[in-house]
């Protein structure tokens, strides 16, 4: 197997800054927190700190802050030059400017977007396969949030982690910001229930 290079690299999105994945303040961390949903790791089953591998928070993190900042060029370098995405019902996306103006036409009506991981499972020393959920905030006036599955391969690149494989469908939208602020002031949890990945 060749040498896993990032979408920075070999002249692909020429000219782009890669910034530090741990670089990242702490109201993108706060608005991280509050997309998977204002509980904790365990209350939502994601792994512990210590059950996960080293960097890949750093790297979600990174992604989080990415398209908040509507900066696509840093959040196509999060990614593998050979990566490939497989969106729910369009086609597949691979190569680097593409993955970039994917994540550009997501942000025209996405707000905000956020990896949960559920299980992270070491292939060898230098591929993970992660499952969990993602969750994508969409709309302005009225948003939603909209839930989603996801299988995510991690390859590591020197002494970083990058994403390989990317693929997600929808599980079902979920009540909107305004209706759960509505709940909480009228006493309720306002937490729309998550359903199980899976089945048994």
């Amino acid at each position: 197997m060749g040498e896993l290079a990032r979408c920075d690299q070999g002249g692909a999105l020429a000219g782009a800054e890669t910034p530090p994945p741990a670089a990242v303040d702490d109201a993108v961390s706060r608005s991280y927190i509050a997309i998977v949903g204002l509980r904790s790791r365990q209350e939502v089953g994601m792994p512990s700190e210590s059950d996960n591998i080293q960097g890949l928070d750093a790297v979600r993190e990174a992604l989080v802050s990415a398209f908040l900042r509507r900066d696509y060029t840093a959040l196509a370098t999060l990614f593998a030059a050979n990566a490939t995405l497989m969106p729910p019902g369009t086609r597949i996306i691979k190569n680097c400017d593409t993955i970039r103006d994917f994540w550009a036409s997501v942000g025209e009506h996405g707000n905000e977007i956020a990896l949960e991981p559920l299980e992270i499972t070491p292939l060898g020393g230098d591929a993970v396969r992660e499952i969990g959920r993602m969750r994508m905030t969409i709309g302005d006036q009225s948003p939603q949030i909209v839930l989603n599955k996801y299988l995510l391969l991690w390859q590591r690149a020197d002494d970083s982690w990058l994403m390989e494989s990317l693929i997600w469908n929808r599980i079902r939208p979920v009540q909107g910001r305004n209706r759960l602020l509505q709940n909480r002031e009228q006493g309720q949890t306002g937490r729309p229930q998550i359903p199980q990945l899976y089945s048994g």
